[in-house]
């Protein structure tokens, strides 16, 4: 068995799994995402506001913020796992991570399976991909991913950092937050665009593809057929 493959039995019980109930939004220019219950997120320097709900709050690995409303914590760097199921929690530079070890299709993280619904099957993501169309991207680029997205075709440039994890394969699925594709990477996602992608129109009316695209899935517009 290679060390590729080593890696991703050692990571798919916490990267392979699909996320539940996870909304992005905007607020003070910050990206915010909500987490809900069950699921362990990784932050890098990030801030969490959580509702009062949420149990074992001591063991946040960051600065609870004095006298606040709410219980805030910030300069939160490693991970926390948010429970019960009716935990809330509100954060910025934080990237959730699925705590369950089977998906939808019954697949089983912790032996390398994930579930692909094109074909049914459960697949090891790096021996398979799943077939899809989506949005082309190519590398360097930071794409931001809504609540079950997923990417295919990834090249063998695309190793990807997750908080302490670094994730690749032909295909990846259950992603939610911004993630950072590296010089190189090209993939195949549904779900995901990009911030900085405007379509860029010529006196003709033209356009990018890759940024059209992306610009359509931010705002929910179908693409246009080619």
């Amino acid at each position: 068995m290679t060390n590729e493959r080593i890696c991703w039995l050692l990571r798919c019980i916490a990267l392979v799994a699909i996320f539940r109930g996870i909304k992005a939004t905007n607020h003070d220019n910050e990206t915010l995402t909500e987490f809900e219950g069950g699921l362990r997120i990784i932050c890098t320097n990030g801030t969490c506001t959580f509702n009062e709900e949420c149990a074992n709050l001591d063991t946040v690995p960051g600065v609870l913020t004095p006298n606040a409303s709410e219980t805030e914590y910030t300069d939160i760097s490693g991970e926390i796992v948010l429970e019960p199921s009716s935990c809330r929690a509100e954060c910025s530079g934080c990237t959730g991570v699925p705590g369950s070890d089977k998906d939808v299709g019954g697949c089983i993280g912790s032996a390398g399976f994930v579930y692909c619904p094109e074909t049914d099957e459960c697949i090891r993501p790096w021996e398979s991909n799943c077939p899809f169309e989506g949005v082309s991207f190519i590398g360097p680029v930071n794409i931001i991913c809504s609540r079950g997205a997923r990417c295919n075709d990834l090249s063998k440039e695309c190793n990807i950092s997750v908080g302490s994890y670094t994730i690749g394969g032909l295909y990846l699925d259950g992603l939610i937050g911004t993630y950072t594709l590296p010089e190189g990477c090209a993939a195949v996602c549904e779900g995901c665009y990009c911030e900085n992608c405007l379509p860029k129109g010529n006196s003709e009316g033209g356009s990018s593809d890759l940024a059209a695209a992306a610009w359509a899935i931010r705002r929910n517009v179908p693409r246009q057929q080619r």
